[in-house]
């Protein structure tokens, strides 16, 4: 009876060590599972402040977009408004100045011959005032324009160094942002490596310390094996010295019963509870086991989310900086184009100064002319296109249209004042021909320009109307 009740309570103290055992796996389950919990509230955290930055990111660049847009149109209703008022300028000088060299015209015609050479002075005058007011108002557009063009390069140069200044913020902030990343990594994966090793460290002490329970009650099982053996037989020889004793006999008998069916009923037990060990041993082997993989499953999905962030922001930091690269081509391509729209309307300008009387009656003036009025439509177009860069480009362009043919006008005015070659020339009576503008016969007055001949109230300005 008390080795069963010793056996009784092997049992119960084995029952109470696998309790527990469950008790302290369930807790470090669910301290897994709260630091889990934990990880991923982080991990939600972090991600909510990064959309947080990107949407805040996104509005001020929408904000600066409207901004420029707005400046863009007003600059480009701005200059189409000027545009309008100096075509109605223009418009309203023809006119009035068509009306007034009529009246001049007839006037003249009515006045004595001796009153023309006082007039022809008062214009000689007129026009030499002219000419130094429009030297005047040259060397002010001159020295405006040079000063918006200082003023474009400053703006450009500041550009430049403000972008420059952005991407090298932007990759140091790449930079320290997959440090960042390689860090969290490199530290995630210091812990499951610990985890991983305290895992295996617990895991092969309790493998140890069932093995030893094991051989102890093994141990036992074989004693008391012995001793029963070692009672049989003693018992066998007792009996074997009583065996003349009739009344012996049941008594030895009985007596070598109680051993032997204690012994077999002993020695059937620990095979049992050694069964039962082995069970809960390989039973919570299997549930570490499961617990082990779930663990490495959700160390390997957080690398790979990891993973999939990383190669996310490598995508965005690419397309960042191909958005900044197609800008900084369009930009300098912008720069070139816009660039050299101003190095031909410095060409012209400089040609124009250089014109002489000659070249012009030569016809380098037409030349010139039909020259500035091809770019026109190129300088409409980069102010459509780049209304940021054009800055003085319309109104150089502009008072060089004009400039031109007054010059021209004013050459062909000399020559024929002078008594040039051609017929007509001078205001000189030529009959005979039709007029190159109206397409009736020459009577009267008239003027040659470029080897066609004109009425001298036909011939005027092919770009603005004025007549001579």
């Amino acid at each position: 009876m008390k080795r069963n009740e010793s056996v009784n309570v092997g049992v119960e103290r084995k029952q109470m060590r696998l309790n527990a055992n469950a008790r302290q796996k369930s807790e470090r389950k669910r301290k897994a599972e709260t630091e889990e919990a934990e990880r991923k509230r982080k991990a939600e955290e972090e991600r909510e402040r990064k959309r947080k930055a990107e949407t805040e990111e996104a509005e001020r660049k929408r904000k600066a977009d409207e901004e420029r847009e707005r400046k863009r149109k007003a600059e480009a209703d701005e200059a189409e408004r000027k545009r309008k008022t100096e075509e109605a300028e223009r418009e309203r000088e023809r006119r009035r100045r068509a009306e007034t060299d009529e009246v001049e015209r007839k006037r003249k015609a009515e006045e004595e011959r001796k009153r023309k050479a006082e007039t022809e002075e008062a214009e000689r005058k007129r026009k030499v005032e002219e000419e130094r007011e429009r030297k005047r108002k040259a060397e002010a557009d001159e020295a405006e324009r040079k000063r918006k063009a200082e003023e474009e390069r400053e703006r450009e140069r500041k550009r430049k160094a403000d972008a420059d200044e952005a991407e090298k913020k932007q990759k140091a902030d790449t930079a320290a942002q997959q440090q960042r990343l390689r860090q969290q990594q490199q530290q995630q994966e210091a812990e499951a490596k610990a985890k991983r090793e305290r895992d295996e460290a617990e895991q092969q002490r309790k493998q140890r310390i069932n093995e030893d329970r094991i051989k102890r009650e093994e141990e036992r099982a074989r004693k008391a094996q012995e001793e029963a053996e070692e009672r049989r037989l003693r018992e066998k020889r007792l009996s074997e010295q009583r065996r003349p004793t009739v009344t012996t006999t049941p008594t030895a008998t009985t007596t070598t019963a109680k051993p032997t069916s204690s012994t077999p009923a002993m020695v059937e037990l620990k095979p049992s509870g050694r069964a039962d060990v082995m069970a809960a041993l390989n039973k919570r082997a299997d549930t570490e086991s499961v617990l082990r993989e779930e663990v490495l499953a959700n160390v390997r999905r957080k690398e790979e989310e990891q993973k999939r962030e990383k190669q996310a922001e490598k995508d965005r930091a690419k397309a960042e900086q191909a958005n900044a690269r197609a800008a900084k081509q369009q930009q300098f391509a912008s720069s070139a184009e816009v660039q050299a729209l101003y190095s031909k309307l410095a060409g012209y300008e400089q040609q124009l100064k250089s014109l002489s009387d000659q070249d012009i009656i030569s016809g380098k003036g037409v030349e010139l002319n039909n020259a500035v009025k091809e770019i026109r439509d190129p300088i409409m177009d980069a102010r459509a296109k780049f209304p940021e860069h054009t800055g003085d480009l319309i109104g150089r362009y502009n008072v060089l249209s004009r400039e031109v043919p007054e010059k021209v006008n004013e050459a062909y005015k000399r020559r024929n004042a002078s008594g040039g070659t051609g017929a007509g020339a001078g205001g000189a009576p030529a009959v005979g021909g039709p007029c190159a503008k109206c397409g009736n016969k020459l009577v009267g007055e008239t003027v040659t320009v470029a080897g066609q001949r004109y009425h001298m109230a036909c011939f005027g300005c092919h770009a603005c109307g004025k007549k001579m």
